[in-house]
């Protein structure tokens, strides 16, 4: 039977209670999401892919502050450039959640997420 390994362990500061599938990109780099943690309000979280198997601390690549979108409680996409997409439960416009993207330019993700509805 294969080995469970913990490749990363949440303290709460950085981002609490992973939630949705993790993903992955063509380099093998997994995304996810935590419904709470952060600025408070949940974040978008990244393990790297290393050559010795995956980085044993993750990146947190948002910190949603609730006017931005709070909880996100789905799992991610990514389309073919590598921007990340993803829905929240609450924060927003209305405290009726959002759908997300956080970008990816050149180099690294933008730390500041992009709302493209409000509901």
């Amino acid at each position: 039977m294969p080995t469970l390994s913990t490749l990363v362990s949440f303290s709460g500061s950085e981002g609490t209670h992973p939630w949705g599938s993790l993903i992955a990109d063509a380099n093998g780099d997994l995304f996810g999401t935590t419904w709470e943690g952060g600025a408070r309000y949940g974040t978008v979280f990244e393990i790297a892919k290393t050559a010795a198997g995956y980085a044993s601390a993750f990146t947190t690549l948002v910190s949603f502050n609730s006017t931005d979108g709070s909880e996100p409680q789905g799992s991610l996409i990514a389309d073919a450039n590598g921007d990340l997409f993803g829905t929240m439960v609450g924060g927003g416009a209305t405290g009726n959640g959002t759908v997300f993207e956080i970008a990816k330019p050149a180099s690294g993700y933008a730390r500041t997420p992009a709302t493209l509805v409000s509901f």
